[in-house]
């Protein structure tokens, strides 16, 4: 487990981007925290160390959007979804379970047998407005 915290979004993308220089092909990454507290911003840098050059944006709406780098990257929101049983019949084992980086926001909401596969990222918004950011590596 390491820890780091960052005080602007800057800092958030350069230890997003270390972490992702150390995934390997078919890395699953869950990324928690509130609201506001930078979980996009951290997948950019997973974005970007992955050779993503497009802008990498939400996918709330939408829950997945793939990008085309050095290596296929896939980034799944699932604030929308309400629980497991939402997750399941949405059927993305084959994009989750495939050879490309794969960066779930909200994973708290995905089947166990996906968080159980997944490097996890948790993020904090401290008092001062820094975050505190959480890494751990897969099982």
């Amino acid at each position: 487990m390491k820890n780091f915290a960052t005080v602007n979004a800057d800092e958030t993308i350069r230890i997003g981007r270390e972490f992702g220089r150390t995934l390997p092909d078919g890395a699953i990454v869950v990324v928690s925290g509130p609201l506001g507290a930078g979980k996009t911003v951290f997948t950019r840098g997973i974005a970007e160390a992955c050779g993503v050059t497009d802008e990498v944006t939400s996918p709330t709406y939408t829950l997945v959007h793939e990008y085309l780098g050095k290596r296929r990257f896939y980034h799944i929101d699932l604030y929308r979804v309400a629980d497991e049983r939402d997750f399941d019949n949405l059927a993305l084992d084959d994009i989750i379970f495939s050879d490309a980086v794969t960066v779930i926001e909200w994973g708290e909401h995905a089947s166990p047998d996906v968080r159980d596969a997944a490097y996890t990222v948790t993020i904090e918004v401290l008092e001062n407005g820094a975050r505190s950011i959480t890494l751990q590596s897969a099982p």
